[in-house]
This record gives structure tokens, sequence and C-alpha cells, in this order.
């Protein structure tokens, strides 16, 4: 597992015209988060990524015009700069996280790349890419090391498990069995950072979400009342009550349940079985990890 900067690096020097557009874009990084968007159906495209960094009126998940990222240079080099400092640092601390649970192979051939533009982050393929230009890394540095964890368990969870197309997904029954994947798929990528965030006193930040999660979970009267909406969409779901636009949004939005419910069954699992089943529980079918374990929220 290493990481890379130079698709930071042709971006930047995109910007002060020492690049190409084709130079950044055609980067291992960007052609990962253009095959992300268009698996997952995000809307991103060279042609929007352009435009977006071309004019003032059409920012697009990340990207936005290129002055603004000029503007901000100082504080990417700044972060880039903390990135370096404690790379073999964190890249050990991962590792050492991972390799209780996984063969060391797993992680072997894994890039991150600290990047600009597109999502908080990504894991995807082989890669991971950190949107760098987000207020939460700018504003507390140790959010990049929670988050290659998070995004890494996506990359190891992709060569274990094969996720379906969202454009393939037609019926209840598939937008239930969706829930289900990506309720083991990122419960487990909070559940590896949680331990980190504990012992730093790194979870209670209520500004982001992806750190607001965490003082749901560790807040047993919140967590349960969030079980309890989850349970109740989930029989919804079963009974096909709702459209494809609400299924994606509880799925994707803002309400976090695959997040937060995804990662309390995990707590819960380690907290009954222990560590083994937690580390079982991985390579199960999503139907099976739910079926096995959904009665831990219902107790």
């Amino acid at each position: 597992m290493k990481i890379d900067y130079t698709g930071y690096e042709l971006f930047k020097n995109y910007c002060y015209n020492k690049a190409k557009f084709e130079d950044f874009i055609n980067h291992p990084s960007y052609k990962t988060i253009l095959n992300h968007g268009f698996f997952y159906e995000t809307g991103i495209s060279e042609k929007v990524i352009k435009k977006a960094l071309e004019t003032t009126d059409s920012s697009f998940y990340g990207f936005y015009n290129i002055e603004i990222f000029k503007n901000n240079i100082s504080k990417f080099e700044s972060l880039i700069g903390e990135i370096k400092l404690y790379e073999k640092e964190w890249i050990k601390s991962i590792e050492n996280i991972y390799f209780n649970y996984f063969p060391e192979k797993m992680l072997e051939d894994i890039t991150i790349y600290p990047i600009l533009g597109y999502d908080v982050g990504i894991g995807f393929e082989n890669s991971v890419c950190l949107n760098i230009s987000n207020n939460m890394y700018l504003e507390n540095s140790k959010e990049i090391f929670y988050w290659i964890i998070h995004e890494v368990f996506h990359v190891i969870y992709n060569k274990i498990h094969m996720i379906p197309k969202i454009n393939s997904i037609i019926s209840s029954k598939n937008w239930l069995d969706y829930f289900k994947l990506f309720l083991q798929n990122e419960g487990y990528a909070v559940y590896f950072p949680l331990n980190s965030r504990i012992e730093n006193n790194d979870v209670k930040n209520e500004k982001y979400p992806g750190i607001y999660d965490y003082k749901i979970i560790l807040d047993d009267k919140k967590i349960n009342f969030e079980i309890q909406n989850f349970l109740k969409i989930v029989k919804n779901i079963e009974k096909n009550k709702y459209s494809e636009d609400e299924c994606i949004e509880y799925l994707f939005g803002n309400f976090r349940y695959t997040y937060r419910i995804g990662c309390e069954m995990i707590r819960r699992v380690y907290k009954v079985f222990g560590k083994n089943a937690v580390k079982e529980a991985i390579y199960e079918d999503y139907n099976n990890f739910f079926d096995n374990y959904i009665y831990l929220l219902q107790q």
C-alpha cells in the first residue's frame, strides 16, 4: 500500500497552465473517479469537470472554478505536507489494523491518491481517492488517516464481493438487496476507524456527517432511535412502498442508515460473539450477514 501524489501535482500544474487538461484527467486517480461515477451514475464526466473548472456557475461534485482552487493552493500544499510527514506512521497503523483481518496481499496493490475534486473519498478498483479540498480535511489533517482506513475497506470489499451496477437495480427486492449489501460494506468501513477515532477523541464533530455518525453510534439513545426507523424502512421496502428516488435517498442520502446501523450491527456482533465472528462476517454473503445478525438490532 502506498500514497501517490502525482495526480494532485498534475492538477496543480494544470491550474497554473503547466499541464494540459488531458494530462491530469488521464491520470489513474482521475480515471478512477470517472469509472466510479460511471458505475454509480453520479453524473461525473470529463466534459462536466472541464466545464466546472472553466466557468463560475457550473460547480459539480467537488469541482469548481479553477480560480477558487488557485486561491486556496497554500492550504492544499500545507495539507499535502502534513500527509507526507505522517505517511509512514499512518500506513503502518492502517496495515496493523487490517492485517488482523486480512492477508497482506489484500493491501499490497492499493494506491492512495490525495487529489482535488470529486467526493470526500472513494475506494474503487485498487485505488483510494481523497478530495483534499474538503474542509473536513483542511480543518483536521488526521481525518485523512481515518478516511484512508474507511476507503481501503471498500477496495477490500470489492475484492471479496461483487457489487452490481446501480442501473441493474429495478425492483423492490433488488433495492432491499442493495440496502443489505451497503449495510455490510459501509458498516465495516465505519467500524474499522472507530477505535482510532475514540483514542483520539475524534468522534464529536457534528459539522460533518461522516464524523457525526460516530457520535450517533456511541449514544445508546440516539442509535436505538435510528434502529427503529431503519427497521420500519426495511419493512416498507419489502412491501414495495417506496419509489426508486426514495430508495436511493434512504440508501445514499442524509439518513446514513447503512453507515450507522451497519456499524452498530458489527459492534453488536463483536459484543456477543467476539472478534472472530466479526472477521468471518466480512466474507458472508450480504443476505446471510443481514439474516444472521438483524436480530441483534431487535433486542
